[in-house]
């Protein structure tokens, strides 16, 4: 087991303690076999797109990775990189991804490999706006399959200042409330509910960001949120007035009635389908006028 932060393509046996006083930075698939009683200790494992890591365990399962970056994911992507596969059949890992960034899984914005995990104990938990396994801020993640194992995924937390992202799947932004309209329109079109869905997720936030009084039914009331929890469906609300959140959330209410006559969701989808798609054709309207 090397310790000098790299890792070239191949096979390699975790038999003593060891530390890495930085990233582990892969250059192709590698596996990685745990020793019982052994510990990796390091501050991140870079997995390139492209590349996979398969980490395999002995018997009893105690060989272990602690993974903790002071950027980045734990295990997984890297600042401004997209990351490969991930694969876990045993050993016990903890991971925990900085801000922005998974903790198994992508880094902020950018694309992510395949998450499967066949067994082990597996802790993880992301960094602000970041899912345990899964997706960094603004990113779903790839195709994540669970098949077995111990795993304990929390998306993060801080009492003083909510933070967001799923234990599982992807982490999110607020801003992506202005894509409620866009989302909508791609629902029409292709008639995909997924995107219907998705739109009225997020779009439901500009109203409970207006339940100062907690009288609207949501779990939570608030004056302006700055992100969104994908898995729980709850929106976190940091209690002050941010007028780039209040924009994100008007501008798609205002798109929405100008297309659909209605300032909601809900209200759209009370036009017939035909009537829907007709005014889904918002270029025809600019076409005529020229």
């Amino acid at each position: 087991m090397p310790v000098d932060g790299s890792m070239t393509a191949g096979k390699y046996f975790l038999g003593s303690d060891v530390t890495v006083n930085g990233r582990i930075y892969l250059t192709g698939d590698t596996e990685l076999i745990l020793g019982d009683g052994y510990t990796l200790d390091v501050k991140g494992i870079y997995i390139p797109a492209g590349s996979t890591l398969t980490i395999y365990g002995q018997s009893a399962g105690t060989g272990t990775i602690d993974s903790h970056p002071s950027g980045g994911s734990a295990i997984g992507g890297y600042s401004g990189h997209d990351n490969g596969s991930i694969i876990i059949h045993g050993g016990t890992i903890t991971a925990k991804g900085y801000d922005n960034c998974a903790g198994i899984g992508s880094n902020d914005s950018r694309t992510g490999g395949a998450i499967t995990i066949y067994g082990g104990t597996v802790t993880a938990k992301g960094g602000k706006d970041g899912a345990a396994i899964g997706g960094g801020k603004n990113c779903s993640g790839g195709t994540i399959i669970l098949y077995g194992g111990d795993i304990t995924a929390n998306g993060p937390t801080d009492s003083d200042c909510p933070e967001n992202g799923a234990g599982i799947g992807g982490g999110g932004d607020m801003y992506m409330a202005a894509c409620a309209y866009v989302y909508y329109r791609l629902y029409v079109i292709t008639g995909d509910r997924h995107y219907r869905d998705y739109a009225e997720f997020i779009h439901n936030n500009t109203r409970q960001a207006n339940d100062l009084y907690g009288e609207f039914g949501f779990a939570q009331p608030g004056l302006s949120h700055e992100g969104g929890h994908f898995a729980e469906q709850v929106f976190a609300s940091h209690f002050h007035w941010l007028p780039w959140v209040t924009y994100v959330e008007v501008d798609p209410v205002s798109r929405l009635y100008d297309t659909f006559g209605a300032y909601d969701i809900a209200g759209a989808d009370r036009l017939s389908p035909e009537e829907r798609s007709r005014r889904n054709r918002i270029y025809d309207r600019f076409a005529k006028n020229e």
